[in-house]
């Protein structure tokens, strides 16, 4: 696989409350143009100009989200998907100052950590609207993964981040298909998808299940946190 020069993360649910899981997940991309090109043919064939997100279903989208994950799936050389499902039990916040958004910036060090073999001299963009004025997601990442954690596996420095850049999500379609992956994941672990009045459930013939055909995972249940691959 060619270098991983593009991330894009995004987050599920909140750190020690709500939901089962917590999740980060991570598209890592090697060529951005095919993929924008193949999201773009999506959207040409349902006429959909909308914001890509998982949150958010109706018939409709349902059918555009099941034809982006089709059309991307055909590019599967250029791109992966990992993600990281932390249990709620397991999270203590008192870890983290009671700071949630250093858990968020931990767990999504974390993945990459363990998940970023091949990426090189990469940007990493996130959704704006998530990071908060005191977060420091942008330094913490790019010291701890070009520094702290080679140097705590005796590792020589390499750069693997280049920046961190927070992006408005309405304006990059992978940073929108991060997050229907990462809502993907989220659904394979039980979480219902969509608001109250048009919600996607784990059936065969859902979203989830769609992209379960293009990309292959399984589940089974645990409390430990588990990386996810695609």
């Amino acid at each position: 696989m060619k270098p991983i020069r593009f991330l894009y993360q995004d987050e599920s649910d909140e750190v020690g409350r709500g939901q089962t899981y917590f999740i980060v997940g991570l598209l890592m991309v090697c060529e951005r143009e095919p993929l924008w090109e193949a999201i773009q043919r999506a959207r040409d064939h349902w006429h959909y100009a909308n914001e890509l997100h998982f949150s958010k279903m109706s018939d409709l989208r349902q059918r555009v989200y099941e034809s982006v994950f089709e059309e991307v799936a055909k590019l599967k050389p250029l791109f992966r998907f990992h993600a990281l499902a932390v249990p709620r039990s397991e999270v203590s916040l008192a870890h983290f100052g009671e700071q949630s958004h250093l858990a968020y910036n931990y767990f999504t060090k974390l993945l990459l950590e363990h998940r970023g073999q091949n990426v090189a001299d990469a940007v990493m963009y996130t959704d704006a609207k998530s990071r908060i004025k005191e977060d420091n997601f942008l330094e913490y990442l790019a010291v701890e993964m070009n520094l702290a954690v080679p140097f705590r596996k005796r590792q020589q420095p390499r750069r693997v981040l280049k920046k961190v850049e927070p992006v408005d999500s309405k304006l990059d379609d992978l940073l929108q298909l991060a997050d229907l992956l990462t809502g993907c994941v989220n659904n394979r672990l039980g979480h219902t998808a969509g608001e109250a009045s048009n919600r996607c459930d784990a059936r065969p013939n859902r979203s989830a299940s769609s992209k379960r055909r293009a990309f292959g995972y399984g589940s089974r249940k645990s409390s430990e946190p588990r990386f996810l691959t695609s």
